[in-house]
């Protein structure tokens, strides 16, 4: 039976003998690059299975490989400091990508992954080069032939830049929690005066998990598993204090379950994903985002009677907790959703909390009189729609608590974020506050 153009061209890699050997039907040592028959008769020696393949002459072109949608038109890639986007559409575009952002061989949320030296490593940055697929069939195409694959981004400085800190910071927030009652999204305040009992069994299974280990680790994540479906199986609370509290508890425990590094711990995350978006959809109508300083009671402020400043406080560190508490939980999923796979579009959820308070010495006063300094002596900016124009114009380094740094560093990315601080006096990583 003769052979097909493409057989020719392509034969099975199965034939081991040299052309000579196969011709006389004699056994062939498979020596290369002349085996000891063909040696001994000074005859040409030749493999079929490693000849180099001619290319069929009509081939058809090869497709140039389509850059991650939304990434080709970074204008920071023609250097200087880019303009960042500023208002809550842009912001969520930030993250409607396409396709996911990374191949499914790399997993960014693992927690003991180091991504430090993969721009330092060609090695590795060249295996993203062979990963497009060509559609030519079976038959070979000589490199000779294929073009250099131009990348406008690569996806792994991508997330170095833009999500690495955010990630860093999110993974520490459980221990943040457990250690000192506080989050850049809960005030240590928030549950001064008692803590519901879904908060508490939360921070009790974050406290658990910081013990983890190889030998208790199945005994903490079902006990965590459990606490989970409890949680989910209760009616939501009605009242605005349980409401936030349910889903801060929630988001503890999916943070946990995503960074753990287990497969069934994320599976298991992602099936109770939707009770934590619910909650959070439920507190949207019951929070306040109308943060405006010149309210006749935020103008008004003055240092006594202190039980008048105290009552404000505390209003205060409700409301922007609830609001911080949202903003933070439509964020992190939006992240999740675009590291884990393909997102066809942003589901807009990240405009419906629009607005929190961009304040250091405000977030982190001690006191009622401390605070009532701070908000009558320090410059405090109101982040409406994901609008930092206000931020880049006016804000000091010292200004900016830790919740505006995580996000500056998702729309600047984190070289740009240092050096905007730094130009201002400060740097990444906040100081210790002393509030005057």
């Amino acid at each position: 039976m003769s052979q097909t153009a493409r057989e020719r061209h392509n034969p099975p890699p199965r034939q081991k003998s040299c052309a000579a050997c196969i011709k006389a039907k004699r056994r062939c040592d498979a020596a290369y690059p002349t085996c000891q028959r063909c040696a001994q008769r000074g005859i040409e020696c030749e493999y079929l299975a490693r000849k180099r393949r001619k290319a069929p002459t009509s081939a058809a072109p090869i497709p140039t490989p389509p850059s991650p949608t939304g990434l080709a038109d970074l204008n920071y890639l023609s250097g200087g400091i880019p303009s960042p986007p500023t208002t809550a559409e842009s912001l969520c575009a930030g993250f409607a990508s396409g396709e996911s952002l990374f191949p499914s061989s790399i997993d960014p949320l693992m927690p003991m992954v180091d991504t430090t030296d993969f721009d330092q490593d060609p090695s590795f940055l060249s295996m993203f080069d062979t990963m497009e697929d060509t559609n030519l069939g079976l038959v070979h195409q000589p490199s000779v032939l294929a073009g250099p694959i131009h990348r406008d981004i690569d996806p792994i400085v991508l997330f170095q830049d833009k999500l690495q800190y955010a990630l860093d910071e999110i993974k520490k927030m459980p221990a943040s929690m457990v250690r000192e009652m506080k989050t850049p999204w809960c005030h240590f305040r928030l549950y001064k005066s008692g803590m519901p009992r879904p908060m508490q069994d939360a921070v009790a299974c974050c406290a658990l998990y910081l013990a983890k280990n190889k030998v208790n680790g199945p005994f903490i994540m079902r006990s965590i598993e459990v606490k989970v479906n409890e949680l989910i199986a209760t009616p939501e609370p009605t009242d605005t204090l349980g409401l936030l509290a349910r889903t801060q508890a929630l988001l503890l425990y999916h943070i946990v379950r995503v960074f753990d590094g287990d497969i069934a711990a994320r599976a298991a995350a992602e099936r109770t994903q939707s009770a934590l978006e619910d909650c959070a959809m439920s507190l949207i109508p019951l929070v306040s985002f109308d943060c405006d300083p010149q309210k006749p009671a935020g103008a008004n402020l003055s240092l006594e009677p202190i039980g008048q400043v105290n009552k404000f406080w505390q209003d205060w560190v409700f409301d922007e907790s609830a609001r911080r508490t949202l903003l933070f939980t439509f964020f992190f999923l939006q992240i999740y959703r675009v590291l884990s796979g393909p997102v066809t579009e942003c589901d807009g959820r990240l405009g419906l909390c629009h607005t929190f308070t961009l304040s250091s010495y405000l977030w982190h006063a001690d006191g009622p009189l401390t605070f009532a300094r701070a908000w009558k002596e320090r410059r405090h900016l109101v982040i409406s729609n994901a609008d930092f124009q206000a931020v880049f114009r006016e804000a000091r380094a010292d200004e900016i608590d830790e919740f505006g740094r995580l996000l500056l560093t998702t729309i600047l990315g984190k070289e740009d974020t240092e050096s905007f601080l730094a130009s201002r006096g400060g740097s990444l990583q906040i100081p210790a506050l002393i509030a005057a």
